[in-house]
């Protein structure tokens, strides 16, 4: 787990595949005959690196995430991947909740997979196109898209917990399901709040938060699940109502988010040919 978590980290330190210093005026050297006398030690070389990749998380990394937007909308992806694991426990509450066979809960499976695709195929795409087309705006749609699907994985993971019957359980899957659009509006929200050159880092910076999410949240679930089954009783939904709070929290940095008063690239270069021009 641990090696797995670092390989996560490595891609930081992975600078832009066309430097700015590198852009204009490139030439081709011959190279020089005396380099290979003064070729430098391996220790000069290795603190080379550390340094040009401490630069890059300096001039490239820290501005991204210090934007207070972008750091909102990495934390609501961070708690949300934390919170998504619950779906893998569903069914061994089932068996023993409401002591169902696991040959049974080949149909709960069934089930989760037809809703997922009727959703995802029908209404959760008409619902972005009658913001986007109501408001005219791709972000501010994404965006109110994003604050909608929060309500739903709240209220599901509540309706799983408070379910004294199995058929709850299915009305439930089918209201959780409404808010799985959260994480595709909101990746595409960031994207509209940084430039071109930095849409390939703040993908970078997604995967990485996504990973740690599904690093710790598993095991987190996991251990409350246990937690819950040792108490038993009502303990035993307890993963639900963690969830829950860990979608609430999800929630609040997404409800204080705003959408960008810049909406494209093509805004963004016409203000930047204004103020030249100034």
């Amino acid at each position: 787990m641990a090696l797995r978590l670092l390989s996560f980290l490595f891609p930081l330190f992975i600078p832009e595949t066309n430097p700015k210093d590198s852009r204009d005026n490139a030439s081709f050297e011959p190279p020089d005959v005396t380099d290979s006398v003064n070729t430098p030690s391996k220790r000069s070389l290795l603190r080379k690196k550390l340094d040009d990749a401490l630069a890059h998380v300096r001039t490239d990394v820290y501005p991204l995430i210090s934007q207070p937007m972008v750091l909102f909308g990495m934390f609501s992806l961070l708690i949300n991947t934390f919170a998504r694991s619950i779906s893998e426990f569903v069914l061994q509450y089932m068996t023993i909740r409401f002591h169902w066979r696991y040959a049974d809960g080949v149909w709960l499976l069934s089930f989760t997979a037809a809703v997922n695709i009727a959703l995802l195929c029908t209404v959760l795409p008409l619902a972005h196109w009658y913001l986007d087309k109501r408001y005219g705006n791709a972000e501010r749609a994404n965006l109110l898209f994003a604050k909608a699907s929060v309500v739903f994985l709240i209220a599901g993971p509540v309706i799983l917990g408070v379910s004294e019957r199995a058929n709850g359980i299915f009305v439930a899957i089918v209201v959780f399901t409404f808010g799985q659009g959260f994480g595709a509006a909101m990746r595409s929200f960031l994207t509209s709040l940084v430039s071109k050159n930095q849409t390939a880092l703040l993908y970078t910076m997604i995967s990485i938060f996504s990973s740690l999410g599904t690093l710790v949240g598993t095991p987190l679930i996991g251990l409350v699940f246990s937690f819950g089954i040792k108490k038993g009783g009502a303990a035993i939904a307890l993963p639900f109502f963690v969830c829950a709070a860990l979608y609430f929290c999800s929630g609040l940095s997404v409800w204080f988010m705003k959408p960008p008063k810049v909406n494209s690239d093509e805004e963004r270069d016409q203000e930047g040919n204004l103020q030249l021009d100034e």
